[in-house]
């Protein structure tokens, strides 16, 4: 029998539903409910389903052609990703004159400029910012950590993608491309567990002690591709409710959401590793039995439609998090309502007015050079740019002094709100305020206190 063709496949919406699930189970980690404590490992799941499908769509365009177009490729990247992370962290950057004093809002200034650089990963670990701590000051930009190892992700990975795929075709061993990540899969594995038991954090952090987990999706889209028996099965028109797979399929979904709670206590990095295993059984098991009760769940519109746009309430939601926590006093119910629905609302307009007509364009598609180029430059252009200006104005965080007015009781004498009230006088050098820059060259062992540049609330 002849192997089918890749095109076969068509779209899971299943794989969108757990799009869904995995997204609200960071926005309610974030939010602060006690129940969803572990929720982090949404992450985990968004990092197999890329690593899966961007491996799908260059091995399906590889058997249909021959190659993999790498300008295309990059050109669809940039569409997709860049657009609305460039708005989100603009506006954000003007949302939080609203909110936060000025000596707050230049702390960000960095944040977001690695952020636009897809970069920030690597920032906040060298800013030594504990992504689980109870901080309220947190940077709104914080969430970038993740978008950035997936963008150094998908510049790298297709190159040795490619590589493999020729020494497979020079070799004639189809099996080749699978067993060779997997054998990167088993390495970076173990780099997890050695980092992870000296550096938590940079276990947490590095792009090549959380690759794994992309890897984990692409060795089991690789996997799919090599078995042609399997792919030729599972691609049968009348493919049913299989009992077994939906049985599998829904196991480890309860146990995915079990872990995202506090039920079960292993570590950040075992638990990391368990969910990408844990993922990567369930997108096998809804592969194989999409029709089943668990499939068709997960495949219902309205899953499907917010998957769709789950970019978009990542995005946004991390954001409305920290900026609402400064302006309001909001109950981590309140604030995961607020938050869930604000960020979906944002992702919504995002979707239909930014992202769909930039990656549908026509007139973008044959012209992959000038998308890449000016999706990069835009980028650059706004970390120098726009960024530093922004959150450097003179603006009064109006909502943030409001609030605070009423607390200190200001409000009960006229002249001194006032006097808070009138605009900064033109002569006050308010850079002088700002905090020094960390050199690193000042700081001696032996004394220690010479190491600390103290920031915020310490």
């Amino acid at each position: 029998m002849a192997d089918p063709q890749p095109d076969a496949w068509g779209y899971r919406p299943a794989i969108d539903g757990l799009r869904t699930i995995a997204v609200y189970l960071v926005v309610m980690f974030h939010a602060g409910l006690v129940h969803v404590s572990n929720g982090f490992i949404g992450v985990d799941v968004f990092f197999v389903l890329s690593g899966y499908l961007v491996t799908n769509v260059m091995l399906k365009e590889h058997r249909s052609t021959g190659h993999v177009r790498l300008r295309r490729f990059y050109a669809r990247r940039v569409r997709r990703l860049l657009p609305a992370a460039l708005v989100a962290v603009i506006a954000v950057c003007g949302l939080t004159t609203l909110v936060q004093p000025r000596l707050t809002r230049v702390s960000f200034i960095a944040d977001a400029r690695y952020s636009l650089l897809y970069a920030a990963n690597w920032h906040f670990l060298g800013d030594a910012t504990d992504y689980f701590a109870k901080d309220v000051n947190r940077s709104p930009f914080l969430h970038f950590w993740s978008l950035a190892i997936e963008e150094q992700f998908y510049v790298v990975y297709p190159l040795v993608l490619l590589g493999l795929l020729a020494l497979a075709k020079r070799g004639r061993r189809h099996n080749l491309v699978p067993l060779a990540l997997s054998a990167l899969l088993l390495c970076l594995v173990a780099l997890q567990v050695i980092v992870a038991s000296a550096d938590p954090l940079r276990a947490y952090y590095g792009t090549d002690t959380r690759l794994y987990q992309l890897l984990a999706g692409g060795c089991l889209a690789a996997g799919w591709y090599a078995v042609a028996p399997l792919r030729a099965w599972a691609s049968r028109p009348n493919l049913g409710r299989g009992t077994a797979g939906g049985l599998v399929a829904g196991a480890a979904l309860v146990a995915l959401v079990l872990l995202s709670t506090d039920l079960v206590g292993p570590s950040v990095s075992v638990r990391g590793i368990v969910a990408t295993l844990l993922s990567v059984v369930l997108v096998a098991a809804l592969e194989l039995s999409p029709s089943s009760i668990v499939g068709r769940a997960l495949g219902r519109p309205t899953m499907t439609y917010l998957g769709r746009i789950s970019y978009g309430t990542y995005l946004w939601h991390w954001p409305l998090i920290v900026l609402a926590s400064t302006a309001f006093d909001l109950s981590p119910v309140q604030m995961a309502v607020c938050a869930g629905v604000g960020a979906t609302s944002l992702a919504a307009l995002s979707f239909q007015l930014l992202e769909t007509p930039i990656r549908r364009s026509p007139a973008l598609d044959p012209r992959p050079r000038t998308v890449v180029a000016v999706g990069l430059a835009c980028s650059l252009l706004a970390a120098v740019l726009v960024v530093g200006p922004v959150l450097r104005s003179d603006a009064r965080p109006a909502l943030a002094a409001r609030g605070s007015l009423v607390d200190a009781g200001v409000g009960a004498d006229p002249a001194l709100a006032a006097a808070l009230a009138a605009p900064v006088p033109v002569s006050l050098d308010l850079s002088a305020s700002e905090p020094p820059a960390y050199d690193p060259s000042t700081c001696d062992a032996d004394a220690p206190d010479s190491c600390v540049l103290h920031r915020g609330n310490g």
